[in-house]
């Protein structure tokens, strides 16, 4: 299979305000409603950014990308736009979900999804630059010995940890338990943000920031604030309450 790379977008303008990037939201509404609220976010000044995996999962996936565009979002794509978009792809082609995707909770975002969101996330950057910040933004990770424009989208999408070969070599793991975290090899001189791994919820690294904090789970929805780098969480959401 030939491999997928990037698309690389960069935020040219410089915000009045500050910029604003949020953890996975995977369709949790309230809680972005609640964390925005808790921010003082302010259209009009400052920026919103992000790091993916906004939908699925939770209660309101449709919801989150409605409210996102209303307010002018930056964002990159998940994993799970990722395997949305090409579900609806699928859809269109066979006229039904594939076989191993139809006890997903995927299913049903795929089948209910407005042309314009399918659009929109389509036309998603992989990779995010901010220069004014010295920022880039990304769902799981960056390869540190990789240009941008020859990142692999899956590795992208879905790495956590990076093992190191005699050679030199990196290789990249979706798991945990061989290797490294990729983002204690990231020297900078940008600082990556990130989200995807639930699993150490929030990391802080000299030159890199994870802002999973499991709100799907019942943990936090966190954004990262700059200029200054501070963080700012709210309680995530617990199945069978999606209210506050």
């Amino acid at each position: 299979m030939k491999d997928e790379y990037a698309r690389v977008e960069t935020v040219t303008t410089s915000p009045t305000g500050r910029v604003v990037i949020v953890g996975d939201i995977h369709g949790c509404l309230a809680q972005l409603q609640e964390l925005l609220r808790v921010v003082g976010f302010n259209k009009e000044k400052d920026l919103l950014i992000s790091v993916g995996d906004m939908v699925n999962k939770g209660p309101d996936s449709i919801g989150v990308l409605t409210l996102l565009r209303s307010l002018g979002v930056r964002s990159v794509l998940g994993n799970h736009e990722v395997k949305l978009l090409k579900l609806r792809k699928a859809l269109r082609k066979e006229g039904e979900i594939p076989k191993k995707y139809r006890d997903s909770t995927l299913a049903p975002l795929a089948k209910d999804l407005p042309l314009e969101m399918e659009t929109y996330l389509s036309q998603l950057p992989h990779i995010l630059r901010i220069p004014s910040h010295n920022l880039i933004i990304v769902h799981a990770g960056l390869h540190p010995q990789l240009p941008l424009e020859r990142q692999r989208v899956k590795d992208i999408t879905t790495m956590r940890n990076l093992i190191s070969h005699a050679d030199g070599s990196l290789e990249v793991s979706e798991e945990t338990n061989a290797g490294v975290p990729w983002a204690s090899l990231w020297r900078g001189p940008e600082v990556v943000v990130f989200g995807h791994d639930a699993r150490r919820n929030v990391q802080q690294l000299p030159f890199a920031f994870g802002l999973d904090s499991r709100c799907v789970y019942g943990g936090k929805l966190t954004a990262l604030i700059y200029p200054g780098g501070s963080l700012v969480s709210v309680p995530g959401w617990t199945a069978g309450s999606p209210n506050m």
